[in-house]
């Protein structure tokens, strides 16, 4: 991990001093690399001999994808340590490979907070703000970001992760009443954006999808259904 932090230009608290990484850390990414987090958080508990302390606080993936299986095999691994690892997931589309990653996630940890899906939010939602040229061309090959949806992407990770290094990020089901960790399906307004905590057929679904949904629902209610 210091090698490869030290590749990436860390030079560490003080520049007058070869540089360390603190203890307790945490593992992100987005997409591919969200998956290759949780394939490292997984890699990282599975390498711990008994009397190893265990300093990974938590997994947070930017709408992840990881390969097909790993996060049935993670997910109970870092439960099972106490190690939170959560989605923030954007809908269902071809670039998360129609939400492979989050439904995995949510099939290995049942009734447990496994983070929130931005409604229709874009695969590049977390990418936004650096370059407008970028940002523009990133959309206009996935799908455009709506209002407000970047802000909340930070305004979910920065709470989570300061509560994974406090200790106070649930592993478990979501406490009531804090809207940084909502219950399945429930929305949450956060600035411009919506978002609903996992599992969300509401937040998942495409435009495509909700307007099928719509068409389908309305011809049941002429019947009763």
């Amino acid at each position: 991990l210091l090698d490869s932090a030290i590749a990436a230009g860390y030079t560490g608290p003080d520049p007058a001093t070869p540089p360390s990484l603190p203890d307790p850390f945490i593992f992100s990414g987005h997409s591919a690399g969200g998956g290759f987090a949780a394939s490292a958080a997984g890699d990282y508990i599975n390498a711990l001999q008994p009397g190893d302390q265990n300093n990974l606080r938590g997994v947070v993936m930017f709408d992840g994808v990881p390969g097909f299986g790993v996060l049935s095999s993670v997910a109970p691994q870092l439960r099972a340590k106490g190690v939170p690892i959560y989605q923030i997931a954007a809908q269902n589309q071809i670039w998360n490979i129609w939400g492979l990653g989050t439904n995995e996630l949510v099939a290995a940890n049942p009734n447990a907070f496994n983070g929130v899906v931005i409604y229709h939010g874009s695969h590049v939602d977390s990418m936004l703000g650096g370059n407008p040229i970028v940002d523009f061309v990133a959309q206009l090959v996935t799908k455009f970001s709506p209002p407000g949806a970047t802000q909340a992407v930070y305004t979910f990770a920065d709470g989570w992760i300061n509560d994974m290094y406090a200790g106070t990020a649930p592993v478990g089901p979501p406490p009531p009443g804090n809207p940084l960790y909502p219950e399945a399906n429930q929305p949450v307004q956060v600035g411009l954006a919506k978002a609903y905590g996992l599992p969300s057929p509401t937040g998942q679904r495409s435009t495509l999808g909700e307007l099928i949904y719509g068409i389908i629902s309305f011809f049941s209610s002429l019947f009763g259904a």
